[in-house]
């Protein structure tokens, strides 16, 4: 009866956040189920997950891929993401990819909640509040994102934008929960909570809690990528990211910092970004090269 109660007093700006992320996610659910059943998906990455949870881990092989694109056949050597761990009771109900497929759409609409909330508290608008909703689900990138495969860091953007707006609300347990689902998403994002606890001691002020946040985060961070990759690992314990693999070695770029490699990458990309504009003039309405 609360719940009903609850959902009978919802605000009609609420509601009108809620319609955009249901149709939000009804769209990028139909699109992405589409492309599926066109045959559109990769072996890698939505097949890795679905032999990891589903024939391997299921049926007693613990995340193993041998599908996987780097030499590591257990995926948690190649990337620390536990979380996938959730959709193992999804597969004993009806074993399809599609799961991972509605719950990526999914999170990624409902991590558009805490911008609404936090645009509204801090603009007094509720009309701003709503563009500023409809300018995140419309961004192109996320798009992108839902619609290649699935990804968990592209799921871990509802963890990512409900620790923060518990963060700045200073509401420490619900922040803790949404840092730990971060954390459990992929061995890169304890990083992001690092920077949290950073962001909780120069901003916010709060230098005890933030301190514990960013070298639990820390502590954690290297835990994985020191003891539990190399523990999973098929290949004498050497991290799939440590190697000079061609997928991992510019993913993780900040091995080779200040390195040649590193520094023609970033000229390039600082050049593009100048350069490109002006080279790519004829590219606007009504211009011509």
């Amino acid at each position: 009866m609360k719940i009903i109660y609850r959902i009978k007093n919802i605000s009609r700006p609420d509601r009108a956040a809620c319609a955009l992320i249901i149709i939000f996610v009804l769209i990028f659910t139909f699109l992405s189920f589409g492309r599926h059943d066109s045959q559109k998906s990769y072996l890698n990455d939505l097949g890795v997950y679905d032999q990891a949870i589903w024939w391997n881990t299921l049926h007693g092989d613990f995340m193993k891929a041998s599908s996987i694109m780097v030499a590591e056949k257990n995926y948690l050597a190649a990337h620390f993401s536990p979380i996938l761990l959730l959709f193992a009771p999804l597969y004993l109900i009806r074993a399809t990819p599609k799961w991972f497929l509605f719950f990526q759409a999914l999170a990624v609409g409902l991590s558009a909640l805490p911008i609404f909330w936090y645009a509204r508290e801090k603009l007094k608008s509720i009309a701003f509040a709503l563009v500023f909703l409809a300018g995140y689900l419309l961004y192109p990138v996320l798009a992108n994102g839902i619609l290649y495969d699935f990804h968990e860091v592209v799921m871990a953007t509802v963890f990512a934008s409900f620790s923060f707006y518990y963060l700045e609300k200073g509401r420490d347990r619900l922040f803790i929960f949404f840092a730990l689902l971060l954390a459990l998403s992929q061995e890169h994002l304890p990083l992001l909570v690092f920077m949290m606890g950073l962001y909780l001691i120069f901003i916010k002020k709060r230098k005890k809690f933030g301190l514990i946040v960013s070298l639990a985060a820390l502590a954690y961070f290297f835990l994985v990528v020191g003891v539990f990759m190399p523990f999973f690992s098929t290949t004498g314990g050497q991290l799939a990211l440590l190697l000079d693999d061609p997928i991992y070695g510019s993913r993780y770029a900040w091995r080779q910092l200040f390195s040649k490699r590193w520094l023609q990458n970033r000229g390039s990309i600082i050049f593009s970004g100048w350069s490109l504009p002006f080279f790519r003039w004829g590219c606007f309405p009504g211009r011509s090269l």
